[in-house]
């Protein structure tokens, strides 16, 4: 997927991390996709949802700096998804029957559209 530049996050570090966010969940959703090793599958979700908080912790600083008037809801929105990542990662396990590694796909396509149509 084309991550395409959106107005209201202008500046190129955070436009960097949304590349980097949607190439960790497009390299995920395919792990999943061809059932993938589960305890590579569980590594990738930890280092993602650690990416991701980082992520956006960094867009949230930038829209409150640029006085962005809907960052609070935005941030928000952003702990709603951090929170859907880390409960699908704590119901993965490496032996993930296949309601679980979709339950982490819906998970990730969340995030995915997230990325590409609100941030």
């Amino acid at each position: 997927m084309v991550h395409q530049h959106a107005p209201s996050c202008a500046l190129s570090a955070v436009e960097t991390a949304h590349r980097q966010v949607m190439g960790r969940v497009d390299g995920l959703r395919a792990m999943i996709l061809t059932r993938g090793d589960g305890r590579r599958i569980a590594e990738r979700l930890d280092e993602l949802t650690d990416f991701v908080g980082g992520a956006f912790a960094s867009e949230e600083l930038a829209m409150r700096d640029g006085a962005h008037r809907d960052w609070k809801e935005h941030k928000r929105q952003h702990e709603a998804l951090v929170a859907h990542l880390r409960m699908a990662r704590r119901s993965f396990t490496a032996t993930a029957d296949d309601a679980h590694r979709g339950e982490v796909f819906d998970v990730l396509s969340e995030l995915l559209v997230h990325t590409l149509f609100e941030d």
